[in-house]
């Protein structure tokens, strides 16, 4: 790598809102340029500043190989989003390159509607049969990159929910006992094509900080945390609010150019200010 190109990487890395402007506007061939040197964790940290056709436009125009490595360097919610936005024909190719674990987590979300429980939840999500013992479930938890967090998800051999308990619970269980004996039940749930409206409004948050998502056949299928909703819905409003204010702050330049141009067609009388009255 050029040393000129070592400092457009080291700016993109320290500021990616700034690239994320110039990466937007740059015509293919330099935008490609651009992503083909830079690491692929660099561009994955400027694409995260980009709104969504405009990072999934910079997927498009690289080689399959190096889309994928830039999606495994972004947080899911954020690839989700630009995969959504892909052509069916590139999202396909792309979605084949990536690593199992990730294809499998897109995978899960792309196949429900957009600002639905399905298309916002995490796909990992620990679930345990209802026969397993509460040692077990304790091994599994010391596991590097184990999904356990609070809540213990318990389901038959089809994959169905039916029911739900605490790590608290478990670890304070007597040796042996089964998550059947220990689940509580009826437990309450997300549809996976809940809309997102719907979601904030489940009676389930005034009692539990995350919701399974569960698809037609009740199978579980993914998670739905109160903070990942949050945050999705809080990025929505700044989105949203900072699409207003461009689109004001356009009329406004607009308004004053083309004041500008009325008054160039004035003669002026005088070149030194008006004296103070």
């Amino acid at each position: 790598m050029s040393l000129s190109w070592r400092i457009a990487e080291d700016f993109a890395r320290s500021h990616p809102l700034e690239a994320s402007g110039k990466l937007e506007s740059a015509p293919d061939a330099e935008a490609r340029a651009m992503v083909d040197v830079f690491e692929p964790a660099t561009t994955a940290a400027v694409l995260a500043m980009m709104t969504p056709l405009a990072g999934a436009r910079v997927l498009r125009i690289v080689a399959t190989e190096r889309a994928s490595a830039i999606l495994d360097g972004l947080s899911l919610d954020r690839a989700s989003e630009l995969v959504r936005c892909l052509p069916s024909s590139f999202r396909q190719g792309i979605l084949g390159a990536c690593r199992d674990a990730r294809r499998k987590e897109l995978e899960s979300r792309l196949r429900y509607p957009e600002q639905t429980a399905g298309a916002l939840m995490e796909p990992r999500v620990a679930s345990f049969h209802l026969d397993t013992t509460v040692e077990d479930v304790l091994a599994r938890l010391h596991r590097p990159g184990s999904e356990l967090r609070y809540y213990v998800y318990v389901v038959n051999e089809n994959q169905k929910l039916e029911g739900v308990t605490t790590l608290r619970d478990v670890a304070a269980a007597q040796a042996g006992t089964s998550l059947r004996s220990l689940m509580s039940r009826p437990v309450e749930q997300l549809s996976a094509r809940t809309s997102k409206g719907a979601i904030a409004t489940h009676p389930g948050w005034s009692r539990f900080s995350s919701l399974p998502v569960v698809d037609e056949s009740g199978r579980l299928t993914g998670v739905m945390r109160y903070e990942t909703f949050r945050r999705l819905s809080s990025e929505t409003a700044t989105s949203e609010e900072e699409s207003t204010l461009g689109v004001v702050l356009a009329l406004g330049e607009l308004f004053w150019l083309s004041a500008s141009n009325l008054l160039d067609g004035f003669p002026r009388e005088s070149s030194q200010p008006e004296p103070r009255q």
